[in-house]
């Protein structure tokens, strides 16, 4: 039974290495997808400023050309003129204006050239945003299918502990505990070397939105995993989000109706809102403030609760895609936010 355990231990922290892999993909996936809406709608707003341009000096062009037909200047109407002053004059106007004529025509040339390029741009954005919207789709199934193997292959591993002694039980819990730990510090180096070798190619000089309030060095202690038993997570703070938002949460994946349970002491209560679905709020006794959204259901526990009480379910109400709980903490009260990737790994 002990060597089963272990067995199912090792099955538990290779199944967690690939759902938080999938858990990154399909985040980063979601992340890229919003910034190439933005950048599309860039390219769009250029093509509109190019087509309008073109309109404009085509319409000016044609102007002068008719301006030119019908005050023509030739021999016969300069000699015949009374005034031989008035005649220069109009003959050299003629000569300036066939010089603007020149220029109007390399000018709408130009505008030309430039509408064809931003075209192509936009053309290529839009196939650019189409592979992006089948990778998206292509890692969600990738995502809930290896979400899934860890939920069950964490059934059975608690299956087969619940059968073995309590020291020896712990004993295999801490060893997948160091397992799982030293494949996320992995993969945390591996984002870090990705993030600093990575260019990302932007159309617009404009951010999506203003980085959000940081308070460095603000590492919370957790007294338990908000998600019971664990989840798949990565670290997406800071990742593009819908309506030009930023991501100040970490994204706990796990199948829907997984209970919810509160990180710490404290006082909670719930509430509902278009983006987070249903959500629960938290004054922990720490004196920080805790955000979780996207539940499935709230309670049974509010008010005065103790870390690990249920207060709620891992759902995808709201603005979510896939069943995970988006979880902010708030060093000191709702003013500040920090990154709760770092708390949440020492727990979850």
């Amino acid at each position: 039974m002990r060597q089963k355990a272990k067995t199912a231990a090792t099955r538990v922290a290779d199944a967690q290495v690939r759902a938080d892999k999938a858990n990154a993909a399909y985040f980063d996936a979601e992340s890229k997808l919003e910034l190439l809406k933005v950048d599309l709608a860039a390219q769009e707003a250029a093509l509109g400023d190019a087509q309008g341009e073109v309109a404009r000096l085509k319409s000016d062009l044609r102007d002068f050309l008719v301006d030119q037909y019908t005050s023509q200047t030739d021999e016969f109407t300069f000699f015949s003129m009374p005034d031989i002053n008035q005649a220069l004059v109009q003959q050299s106007l003629a000569s300036v204006l066939a010089d603007r004529k020149g220029t109007a025509i390399e000018d709408y040339r130009a505008a030309v050239n430039d509408l064809t390029v931003v075209t192509n741009q936009l053309n290529a954005q839009r196939n650019e945003q189409k592979k992006q919207v089948d990778y998206l789709a292509s890692a969600k199934t990738q995502f809930t299918n290896e979400v899934a193997k860890l939920a069950s292959e964490k059934t059975n591993l608690d299956s087969l502990l619940v059968k073995l002694e309590a020291a020896e039980a712990q004993r295999i819990r801490d060893e997948l505990a160091a397992k799982q730990e030293a494949a996320r510090r992995r993969a945390d180096e591996e984002a870090r070397a990705r993030a600093t070798t990575t260019t990302t190619r932007r159309t617009t000089a404009t951010p999506v939105a203003t980085a959000p309030p940081t308070r460095t060095g603000s590492l919370v202690a957790l007294k338990v995993c908000p998600v019971s038993g664990g989840a798949a997570y990565s670290d997406t703070y800071g990742q593009a989000r819908g309506g030009g938002r930023l991501h100040i949460g970490v994204d706990l994946s796990a199948p829907i109706g997984t209970p919810v349970v509160a990180p710490v002491d404290g006082i909670v209560s719930f509430s509902s809102d278009g983006a987070g679905g249903n959500t629960f709020i938290m004054s922990g006794t720490d004196g920080n403030f805790y955000y979780g959204a996207h539940l499935s259901r709230q309670g049974p526990n509010s008010g005065a609760v103790k870390a690990g009480a249920v207060i709620g379910a891992v759902g995808m109400t709201g603005n979510a895609s896939v069943p995970h709980l988006h979880f902010e903490i708030h060093p000191g009260g709702r003013g500040n936010v920090t990154n709760p990737y770092p708390s949440v790994a020492r727990v979850c």
